[in-house]
């Protein structure tokens, strides 16, 4: 399969600032789903969102945007692909030994157990290369969703406040 360079010029961003900073080719072997990313975008999501719900009642209620995520995930990203090891680490899965199955038994029972005979594993990496673009945008994402306030919580308090109104055991 030929990659049709011409296709290039059709799906450029009319903007040139776009088509300066934002490629339109992808790079298939540029992992994204990384547990390097999953940490990183977990711990700037609980520790801002935990911020923002502690801070959401106070009169001039400062928060944590998104953008302050995406600014501090770039520096831990490059300082966990710094730091961690690059060593793929592999976990065996249980399989059911061939001398466990029956050649008599029916053919689509052999089609399902079949399978399960072949030693399987899990391979993964703590570290699978450089913090790229696609760790950096599913973090930024995953901001964008964590970081508002829960509106069901000013209800509650509401309830409480002035309905007196108690919700709990406390």
């Amino acid at each position: 399969m030929e990659f049709d360079f011409d296709a290039i010029e059709d799906e450029d961003s009319p903007y040139p600032e776009v088509r300066a900073s934002v490629s339109n080719i992808d790079d298939p072997d540029m992992p994204a789903m990384t547990i390097r990313m999953w940490v990183v975008g977990l711990l700037l999501c609980m520790t801002s969102s935990a911020f923002n719900v502690f801070f959401n009642f106070r009169s001039p209620a400062p928060s944590i945007v998104p953008l302050v995520l995406l600014l501090l995930s770039y520096p831990v990203g490059k300082f966990l692909a710094f730091t961690l090891p690059i060593t793929t680490y592999r976990i065996p899965l249980p399989y059911v030994p061939v001398r466990w199955v029956p050649s008599s038994a029916p053919r689509s029972v052999m089609r399902v157990l079949r399978p399960l005979t072949f030693p399987h594993a899990i391979e993964f990496s703590l570290n699978p290369g450089p913090w790229n673009i696609k760790e950096h945008v599913l973090v930024y994402i995953m901001a964008n969703v964590a970081v508002g306030n829960p509106y069901a919580l000013n209800a509650i308090v509401v309830l409480e406040v002035y309905y007196e109104f108690k919700t709990g055991d406390v």
